[in-house]
């Protein structure tokens, strides 16, 4: 535990100081004495990111969904990193994952929003109008750009 904590700290001390090639490094040693920590690979995607590294940011994620961040924050990133990247069909399937998940616990955030947003968006694209319709149908409930974004693609589908 003792080293897992000085490299932590040590990795935290360095993407404090806007040094994220060194943080990832300290990041990376905590990783190994504690690989199943998501905290890390959370630190370490977030230093890529950062960097604008889009493809390790994306692995680190990928790994911290692997060992299975409770608060679902890894999906959604996952999510939004796959659509920078332009795989929609990827970025889709998180969405709609991490949507299955906040239903399942009831949480309401932006992150949902945003979710529904970009699914009615890419089932509109792609042809299928029902799920389409059936992200789009919540966001009638906000107020805003989304809602005017959703009653367009609902009055398109009509």
């Amino acid at each position: 535990g003792k080293d897992f904590r000085a490299w932590y700290g040590l990795g935290q001390a360095y993407e404090l100081n806007n040094l994220h090639s060194y943080a990832i490094h300290y990041y990376a040693n905590a990783a190994l004495s504690k690989p199943f920590d998501s905290r890390m690979w959370a630190a370490m995607a977030q230093c890529y990111d950062k960097m604008g590294k889009s493809s390790e940011a994306l692995k680190c994620t990928e790994r911290v969904e692997r060992v299975k961040d409770k608060e679902s924050i890894a999906l959604h990133k996952l999510a939004r990193l796959y659509a920078q990247m332009g795989d929609k069909k990827k970025a889709a399937i998180c969405f709609e994952e991490n949507l299955t998940r906040r239903d399942n616990e009831g949480v309401e955030s932006s992150e949902t929003i945003e979710a529904y947003l970009f699914l009615a968006k890419y089932f509109l694209e792609t042809g299928d109008l029902n799920k389409a319709m059936e992200n789009a149908k919540p966001l009638e409930d906000y107020s805003g750009t989304e809602r005017e974004e959703a009653n367009r693609i609902i009055a398109e589908i009509n």
